[in-house]
């Protein structure tokens, strides 16, 4: 198998595998990181929004949200491979899910956008931040090799 699974030897993805990505253990550019990235988009997104893996034949989705800060981790997969319009893609779609005041939860029923699970969670909020601010970083740096100024 090309890409990361939830367990040796399974072939279930796992969002929790773009973690090795975010704490560097693997560089972004690892041929098995980007293939999981992929899978993982077209297996357990939708419309931006990341469920943390599939049970059975069925995604989480039934009876759980997506699963908010995996959109984040793989916004910054994203960031580090310099794809910041994938990047942006994810994070808009987690603040585009913020309620009215900015607070988000654990996980968001992605069709509905109605938040399932903790909510506030500080842990989704934290993780937005270090990825606005990993985007605005690697923009700037973009921008400068261009000779952009601002």
């Amino acid at each position: 198998m090309d890409s990361f699974t939830k367990a040796f030897g399974s072939t279930e993805l796992d969002a929790g595998a773009l973690l090795m990505s975010v704490y560097d253990f693997l560089p972004a550019t690892d041929e098995r990181l980007r293939s999981t990235a992929d899978r993982l988009i077209h297996t357990l997104g939708h419309k931006g929004l990341m469920y943390q893996f599939k049970w059975g034949n069925e995604t989480l989705g039934v009876s759980e949200g997506a699963f908010a800060i995996a959109s984040i981790w793989l916004a910054i997969h994203f960031i580090k491979l310099g794809r910041l319009d994938f990047a942006a893609e994810f994070i808009q779609a987690i603040v585009d899910s913020a309620n009215h005041v900015g607070l988000l939860a654990e996980e968001i029923d992605a069709p509905t956008s109605h938040f399932l699970g903790n909510f506030p969670q500080l842990f989704v909020h934290t993780a937005l931040i270090d990825a606005v601010h990993a985007f605005n970083t690697a923009a700037a740096r973009k921008d400068r090799r261009k000779g952009k100024t601002g």
